[in-house]
């Protein structure tokens, strides 16, 4: 019979065929040529029925397919023990693919992302990409949410995120030793790029030698410490770490005695508790303690007229506490003092009224401790709705060693 050589259509090699009609060389290069025609169209490259969403080769019906077959082609050789991709040699239980397959998808994949590049296109899809970056913006927000919702998955099953081993840190998602070991390459990297006059951020030319970052960096980092510092003042934290602040303050302790300029925290706490009655400390340590409300202030004068002072007030729960002293029912320095006190907190009770802050009144000179204890309670009960687990006695056991409060004491335990 007689041979006839021809040119395949596809590849366009010369090939050996004994009938005249035969264009392609192989079965291949002829289903190649028909996806190649039906993407053209906009048809699915597999069953060439249904036309195709933009930037997909495949409609919805064939793609479930192809993944589905894809996954267990890939469970059956994986439970084998053998590659993946190929099907042909062996793997070890923890690896997935063979050193050939490996090699082969590691060149392929550094030589598209270097075409990529040089061609301003998406490393991810393919697309132009004019946003200076290696993925363009679509691709950006698909990668964020995937590696957001893989990361969410690891942090609840207590794995690190880096190396998917065991991390005992609740607080952070990766363990000791990788955050050691990105401690130490952000540590080489930023002097590597400070030693060669760049930005330790971006990687730019800076253009002043003062600075280790660039105008754009240095811009960026001050809006968003100012909106981290705003952040953490609203959620009523320290706006330097992120703990819990003082009340009435926008520091944690150390941090506000760092900023006051002390030496130490412990003067620091003299200094500042040392501006209220104990009483009023103790009522006020004990209702931020079981509330945990931080916009509890003390000896304020901002919110009634007449430079009126509320002793506690919770800016949130919208209720104030005076502490009646002796000095309030007592004729203790003249009767002039005696009524002024009491001409004050009758317009500090109108004030209250008419500004809707609901007052509370403990009279601690001669209720005693019983009474602050019933009191604080129904603040509790009412303002946050909690039930008070511990008593306020508890907090005034100290009271045998301080005979210069002034309370009434009624309980025998006293």
């Amino acid at each position: 019979m007689a041979t006839y050589t021809k040119t395949c259509k596809f590849c366009e090699k010369s090939f050996k065929s004994k009938s005249n009609k035969s264009i392609y060389c192989n079965l291949k290069c002829k289903k190649k040529q028909i996806r190649k025609d039906r993407k053209k169209q906009g048809l699915c490259t597999a069953c060439g029925k249904e036309k195709v969403v933009k930037e997909k080769t495949r409609c919805k019906k064939c793609q479930e397919k192809h993944t589905a077959s894809g996954y267990k082609t890939k469970k059956a050789r994986l439970d084998k023990g053998l590659c993946w991709k190929c099907g042909k040699n062996s793997v070890a239980e923890e690896i997935t693919m063979c050193e050939v397959c490996n090699d082969k998808y590691n060149k392929r994949s550094v030589s598209s992302y270097n075409k990529h590049i040089n061609n301003n296109k998406c490393t991810s899809c393919g697309n132009t990409n004019t946003n200076g970056k290696t993925r363009c913006n679509n691709c950006l927000k698909k990668h964020k949410e995937i590696s957001k919702s893989r990361r969410d998955v690891l942090i609840e099953g207590g794995l690190c995120i880096i190396c998917k081993k065991t991390n005992k840190n609740k607080d952070r998602g990766y363990c000791d030793e990788c955050a050691n070991n990105i401690r130490e390459y952000g540590i080489k990297r930023r002097k590597k790029l400070n030693d060669s006059g760049l930005c330790t951020k971006c990687g730019l030319a800076v253009e002043n030698d003062e600075y280790s970052i660039c105008v754009k960096c240095r811009e960026k980092s001050k809006i968003k410490h100012i909106e981290t510092r705003l952040k953490r003042k609203n959620a009523g934290l320290c706006v330097e770490c992120g703990e819990r602040a003082i009340a009435g303050e926008t520091r944690c302790l150390k941090h506000a005695a760092n900023s006051s300029g002390f030496s130490s925290v412990e003067e620091f706490k003299t200094w500042k508790y040392g501006q209220m009655s104990m009483p009023q400390r103790i009522i006020f340590e004990y209702i931020q303690n079981m509330s945990k409300d931080n916009s509890l202030e003390y000896n304020t004068k901002h919110y009634l007229d007449g430079k009126l002072e509320l002793d506690i007030y919770s800016k949130d729960a919208g209720y104030a506490i005076e502490i009646d002293g002796p000095v309030h029912n007592d004729n203790i320095y003249g009767k002039n003092v005696l009524e002024e006190v009491i001409r004050r907190d009758f317009r500090k009770n109108i004030e209250c009224k008419n500004k809707g802050i609901t007052l509370y009144r403990i009279d601690v000179s001669n209720e005693g401790v019983c009474f602050a204890n019933h009191v604080c309670a129904t603040i509790l009960k009412n303002e946050y709705s909690i039930v008070a687990s511990k008593k306020i006695e508890d907090m005034f056991n100290f009271v045998k060693t301080r005979p210069h409060l002034y309370f009434k004491k009624r309980n025998p335990s006293f």
